[in-house]
C-alpha cells in the first residue's frame, strides 16, 4: 500500500499543471474536466430516440449501471475518505471543487460506465457513441488529474468501479429484469410521443 500511495503521489506530480497556467491552455483543461459529461445525456436520450424497438434495451441497462457505479462511488467516498491534491496542500489548483472525497472520479465513473456498457451493444451506433464516451471518459480523468483536484489513482478506480457495473448491468441475471424495465418504458415513450412517432419523426 505505501508503494501504490508513493505511485500515486509521482505520477500526480507528473501530471499536474505547472504554476501560473492560464489562458487556452486553462480553458481547454477546464472544458474536458467539466464539460465533455455533459454529452452523455444527450447520447442516452439519442440512443433511445433512434433505437428500434428491441434495441433499447442497451439504454435502460447504461441507466442501470450508471445508478449502480453512483451508489458505488458514494460508498466508497464514505467509506474510504481519501483527501483531494488540494486538500492535502499538494500540486497546484485551478477548479474550485468541494473539499470532499476524492475516491473515486464521480465525473469518470459515469462516463466510462456508459461507454462500457454501449460498447457491449448490438448495433454499431451505440458501440460507436461507447467510444466517444470511453475516449471523454479518459480525457476528463486526465484534466482532473491536471488540475489538480483528483489523484491518479481516483481516475484508475473510476475505470475499475465502471467495468464491474457494466458487467452486472448487461449479465445474465439482470438482463430479464431490464428488459422487463424496458417494455414499461417503451410503452411510456409511445404513449407520450405518441404524435411524432405517427409522422415518423420518430422511431417507434
Amino acid at each position: 500500500m505505501p508503494t501504490l500511495l508513493a505511485l500515486n503521489l509521482t505520477l500526480f506530480q507528473c501530471l499536474n499543471a505547472p504554476a501560473g497556467l492560464s489562458g487556452a491552455g486553462l480553458w481547454v483543461a477546464a472544458f474536458l474536466a467539466e464539460g465533455l459529461i455533459a454529452g452523455a445525456p444527450l447520447v442516452l436520450a439519442a440512443g433511445w430516440l433512434r433505437a428500434r424497438p428491441g434495441e433499447r434495451q442497451m439504454v435502460t441497462s447504461a441507466l442501470a449501471a450508471v445508478a449502480l457505479g453512483g451508489l458505488c462511488s458514494t460508498l466508497l467516498g464514505l467509506l474510504l475518505p481519501m483527501p483531494r491534491p488540494f486538500m492535502a496542500g499538494i500540486g497546484h489548483t485551478y477548479l474550485a471543487h468541494a473539499a470532499d472525497p476524492s475516491f473515486p472520479s464521480d465525473h469518470v465513473t459515469l462516463l466510462a460506465t456508459l461507454a462500457l456498457v454501449l460498447l457491449r451493444a448490438p448495433g454499431r451506433a451505440q458501440r460507436l457513441s461507447g467510444t466517444g464516451l470511453l475516449v471523454a471518459a479518459a480525457f476528463t480523468g486526465w484534466a482532473r488529474v491536471f488540475l489538480g483536484v483528483h489523484f491518479p489513482l481516483d481516475i484508475v478506480g473510476a475505470f475499475a468501479i465502471a467495468a464491474c457495473c457494466a458487467a452486472v448491468a448487461t449479465s445474465a441475471l439482470t438482463r430479464p429484469l431490464l428488459a422487463a424495465v424496458t417494455v414499461r418504458a417503451e410503452q411510456l415513450y409511445r404513449h407520450l410521443l405518441a404524435y411524432p412517432i405517427a409522422r415518423g419523426w420518430l422511431n417507434p
